[in-house]
């Protein structure tokens, strides 16, 4: 649903109203003008809207049928009816419109981003951006995604929000869009640089792709160029996802980040646009970074530092905008126990191994040439040192990943490749980080491009046969790491683990697969590297999740995005990652939120006395799990860990000559280590301080959880769905079957034209005679998981509702039954009622309107609607006894003669009153962040529909037997 302003609502046809048009009849929508009407079936399933233009089709006013005698039927026809109509409707009693459309199950902490967002966007103070603006930096595992797609949902579902991007890089934008379709129910469209040509060319002439498109994933680094980013700031939508954000912070020194903010500063210009932040790092230790980030937010948070004091407008005004929480704020906060699970480290001593006497040797040699490599380039200037520096380092990384990827980079170094005659210091350095840091999920060897050719072809000889001799270490015999990870491997599966080994480089990713597959029998293992393309490599970790047992092997690829925390439960740092927030992110895929195991196993394989393992397990990776364990919390690096990297190798590899052993002795080293341990204690102390402020513990949620299990109680459990739908099926004369948790639909004797609308709704291009339902707990491959908002269910129960209401031959459902049970001891009608409220929103004097649909079942007596009964109670009451027809049709008309006497006017008093109701919840989860004010007084108001839907009327009869009747 789209927001409208009131200036523009069509006159002839209102927001709510009921017309006919195309053979049908039809809800007009919000977003509708006198030009164009955007309408949805009167059934009110979860179908896309319609536009009709009323100047060339036929539109006329409509009335919703009451149900007459001619639509009575059995009990069971008007339990079905009753049903589909509960099932098929897209709204949700409440304040929150995008409650039923939701296919994930949020947790209470996940609700809190999402009343943040709802009272910015209500901000009462005319001063404050009109729009939600947010930085989310909660920790990695607790469901970040989940917590912006919840903001995004329910802005576009209010119609505060017109469109939506998500802006991430490009590696994640598969997630994403899998994501938002998966949990949301919103369909994105991928922008991205192998994409967009394509979708611009089907443009009308001056239309837009975002107007094309109103749901997209866009590359960040597609559009952050100039030549892309001028336009994408005007079209862009108005509401705005940036995954990944820290990528985003000014850094002047990168220029990738540079264009990047740019971008966003350009974005964030227009204070009506909505914006969401997403990152668990939202600053690396840098000056600055985390204030170019929150100071997208408001202006006033440029000059604001977390760390350190600041005064009570200041923290409030931070305190608005910022929401960052780790494990321990959530595991047992908000009324909940969040299950996350236990990890156990095994890096010591399961991860130590001994190098063998042929890796010692190749990297004591490897390096002295090196080093001389290193002094002869200073001696030529600082551009030819930075070079040649940088390919070192990376050389270093390789031979301490494996004989495989130490033997390709030798090779790449006897190259030719020339390094661009233009190229700065900074472009070399900048280069040089993106390919040998951990900066972005780069898994390819370190190749030529930073090498100077002329010099490195005067060694090409010597460099092939260290490339050589590192061939002849391959394998457990020669390869110790090798020798160790296949050991731990075999303890992880032996004690039930599904591990996941993490390597840097696309060939040690394969080596290493190669390896486990060949000594671990009955294993299957697989790799998935960057050599894979990003749409193939969630198709393969779900083709091997069929196995068991089974190992997966991977580079940082697989780090970031795709949660895999369903399928494996270990994780293996084949290779030392070279930066903490790396770490956290491969950890992350495992443990997380919705792990299925109580625990958790991490490793991280280290050679001993091999020096760059030490100085970045110790000094990097050690001392942020030693700070996580005892604060809870994980401190970004200060100075950031590429900083400290270059600053150690380059003191380590600055004296003239050294053997591992004598480095790791040498007080320059410890030096080194001393001051980085103590600069993390000083950063550990600031940041403890600043976090414990921006937890949020003071918004409660709880209001939202009881409008989130109100709306889940009226979509029905995974249970009642299978039952409708397995009733259903077989009322249209398809067949069903379930057994345990699995449901099987045979469809092939359903009406064509069910067939024909299921065919277009399921993603499938031809529909299958058979469908596997999951009912409790994930889905494997081939079967979907059955929740309210898959097109299953609403295609089927709209089908059933049309059916009923347009009297099709051989409906399935009928409006109209009557029983005797037990269950009632005074004549009752449960009557299924549709309400049409309009919820006006005013801001700085734009009044949008939302139209929200309310379906329920009244319970109905002589003179109205009563309240001293349960109507799911009632619902479920089941004949006792055979009702004559007769009798059956002198009850039937006794409740429609109701109907058309007081029970209208009763029915009208209901929906205004239930239309207060609305105003009240709406406005107390919008409550104000200052003293309790409440942003929508004043502003936010809500009006009833008169004479409100009757869909059917169920007639109960006491059972005529009862003795005590």
């Amino acid at each position: 649903m789209t927001a409208t302003d009131t200036a523009s609502e069509p006159r002839e046809f209102p927001v709510g109203s009921l017309v006919s048009a195309r053979g049908r009849e039809w809800v007009v929508q919000s977003g509708s003008t006198d030009q164009l009407l955007v309408l949805r079936p009167i059934a009110g399933a979860d179908n896309e809207p319609v536009g009709v233009l009323p100047d060339v089709e036929r539109v006329e006013p409509a009335q919703f049928p009451a149900p007459t005698l001619d639509d009575l039927g059995s009990d069971r026809s008007a339990r079905l009816l009753r049903d589909a109509v509960r099932f098929g409707v897209a709204d949700v009693p409440g304040p929150f419109r995008s409650f039923g459309r939701l296919a994930v199950t949020p947790r209470a902490y996940q609700l809190v981003p999402l009343m943040m967002a709802l009272r910015l966007d209500e901000a009462p103070d005319e001063r404050a951006h009109p729009a939600a603006r947010l930085l989310i930096s909660d920790d990695v595992g607790v469901g970040k995604t989940i917590e912006a797609g919840l903001i995004a949902a329910e802005l576009l579902a209010s119609g505060a929000a017109n469109g939506l991007s998500v802006l991430c890089p490009p590696h994640l934008a598969d997630q994403w869009t899998s994501e938002l379709a998966e949990k949301f129910h919103l369909h994105a469209t991928p922008v991205l640089a192998s994409t967009a040509a394509k979708l611009e060319r089907d443009l009308r002439y001056g239309e837009s792709l975002f107007d094309r498109h109103p749901v997209t994933v866009v590359s960040l680094d597609y559009v952050k160029s100039r030549r892309r980013r001028d336009d994408y700031i005007q079209t862009a939508p108005d509401l705005l996802i940036v995954d990944e954000a820290h990528l985003c912070a000014k850094d002047p020194a990168n220029t990738s980040k540079h264009l990047r903010h740019e971008l966003l500063e350009g974005l964030a210009a227009d204070p009506r646009r909505h914006l969401v932040l997403v990152t668990a790092t939202p600053h690396s230790g840098k000056e600055g970074a985390f204030r170019s980030l929150v100071g997208l937010l408001h202006p006033q948070l440029a000059d604001v530092d977390p760390e350190a004091d600041l005064t009570g407008d200041q923290r409030a005004l931070l305190a608005r905008h910022f929401i960052a929480r780790k494990r321990h704020d959530v595991r047992y906060g908000y009324g909940a126990d969040t299950p996350f699970p236990e990890r156990e480290d095994l890096t010591d001593p399961h991860g130590l191994w001994r190098p063998t006497s042929g890796q010692e040797s190749l990297t004591e040699d490897v390096i002295a040439w090196a080093k001389g490599e290193l002094h002869q380039a200073r001696e030529r200037g600082q551009r030819d040192w930075r070079v040649r520096w940088w390919s070192v380092l990376g050389l270093l990384r390789a031979l301490a990943s494996s004989p495989a990827a130490a033997a390709e980079t030798l090779r790449n170094r006897a190259g030719t490749a020339e390094l661009a005659a233009e190229a700065t210091v900074d472009d070399v350095d900048e280069a040089g980080r993106q390919t040998t840091l951990d900066l972005d999920a780069v898994d390819v060897t370190a190749d030529a491009e930073l090498d100077i050719g002329a010099q490195v072809r005067n060694d090409a000889e010597l460099l092939r046969g260290f490339a050589d001799r590192a061939d002849e270490l391959a394998g457990p015999k020669g390869d110790a790491k090798l020798a160790r990870a296949v050991e731990l491997a075999r303890e992880l599966v032996d004690d039930g683990y599904h591990p996941i080994l993490f390597c840097r480089f696309i060939h040690t990713a394969h080596y290493l697969a190669e390896h486990l597959d060949r000594r671990l029998k009955g294993v299957t293992v697989a790799a998935v590297t960057g050599d894979t393309p990003s749409d193939e490599r969630e198709r393969d970790v779900h083709e091997l999740a069929g196995h068991q047992p089974r190992i997966l092997v991977a580079t940082d690829c697989l780090a970031e995005g795709l949660n895999l925390q369903r399928w494996f439960s270990a994780v293996v740092h084949y290779d030392l990652p070279w930066s903490p927030t790396r770490l956290e992110q491969r950890e992350g895929r495992v443990d997380r939120y919705g792990q299925t195991a109580p625990r958790v196993r991490v490793a991280a394989l280290h050679g001993e006395d091999v020096v760059i393992d030490d100085l970045i397990l110790d000094v990097l990776l050690r001392k942020h799990r030693t700070i996580l364990d005892r604060l809870g919390i994980a401190i970004p690096i200060p100075g950031s860990s590429e900083e400290v990297i270059e600053e150690a190798a380059e003191r380590l590899l600055a004296q003239p000559s050294w053997s591992q052993q004598q480095l790791l002795d040498d007080g320059a080293y410890q030096q080194v280590r001393d001051d980085i341990d103590q600069r993390w204690e000083d950063a550990a102390d600031r940041e403890q301080r600043s976090r414990s402020k921006f937890a949020q513990h003071a918004i409660d949620p709880s209001e939202a959880v009881a409008q989130l299990d109100a709306a889940q109680a009226a979509a029905g459990e995974p249970d009642d769905l299978a039952r409708f739908l397995a009733t259903a099926v077989t009322a249209l004369d398809g067949h069903a079957h379930r057994d345990g948790d699995r449901l099987t639909l045979t469809l092939t004797g359903l009406p064509t034209q069910l067939r024909d609308e299921l065919a277009d709704a399921l993603p499938d291009t031809q529909l299958p005679d058979h469908i596997e339902a999951s009912i409790n707990g994930a889905a494997p491959a081939g079967t979907i998981e059955l929740v309210r908002t898959h097109p299953l269910i609403g295609t089927v129960a709209q089908y059933i509702v049309d059916a009923a209401i347009d009297r099709y031959e051989h409906a399935p459902a009928s409006r109209l039954g009557a029983i005797a049970t037990d269950t009632v001891d005074t004549r009752t009608v449960l009557a299924t009622v549709r309400f049409r409220h309009d919820l006006a929103t005013t801001r700085r004097g734009d009044t949008r309107t939302v139209l929200v649909e309310d379906v329920a079942t009244i319970p109905l007596r002589r003179h109205g609607p009563v309240d001293d009964v349960d109507p799911e109670q009632l619902a479920d009451a089941e004949p006792t006894v055979n009702l004559p027809d007769p009798d059956r049709r002198e009850d039937a008309a006794w409740a429609l003669d109701c109907l058309d006497g007081e029970w209208r006017e009763a029915l009208d008093e209901l929906a205004d009153q239930r239309a207060e109701e609305l105003l009240t919840a709406h406005r107390r989860v919008r409550q104000g962040f200052a003293g309790g004010r409440e942003a929508g007084f004043g502003r936010s108001a809500t009006r009833a529909h008169p004479d409100p839907d009757i869909v059917s009327l169920h007639v109960l009869l006491p059972d005529p037997r009862r003795s005590d009747r």
